[in-house]
């Protein structure tokens, strides 16, 4: 497996860990996907999205909404599955190279 296919496969694995995170946050306070979206000022696929991990990481700005909908501290909602730093860092070095060498 390559270092892109590594930091793809843990992202996806991340996005379902915090779809996982929020659904069981929002149900344990008794709200719908809804009522959560509406505070947050998203539709409601938004929320169903994050939930079933089919939606990227939401942005800090989204999270902090998110968190506030739910009356949780944003840290509460960032799942604590170990990230692929290495694999991260190799990804990036790859795409700057990539920028470097320009068009084709």
């Amino acid at each position: 497996m390559t270092t892109t296919e590594t930091y793809d496969e843990a992202r996806r694995q991340w996005d379902r860990a915090f779809g996982a995170l929020l659904r069981r946050t929002r149900e344990a306070r008794g709200l719908s996907q809804e009522e959560v979206a509406r505070q947050v000022g998203v539709r409601a696929e938004t929320i169903a999205k994050y939930e079933q991990g089919r939606s990227p990481n939401p942005t800090l700005m989204r999270l902090i909404a998110l968190s506030q909908a739910l009356g949780v501290a944003p840290h509460e909602l960032v799942p604590v599955e170990p990230f692929p730093l290495e694999a991260y860092k190799e990804q990036q070095r790859a795409a700057r190279a990539r920028r470097a060498r320009g068009p084709r």
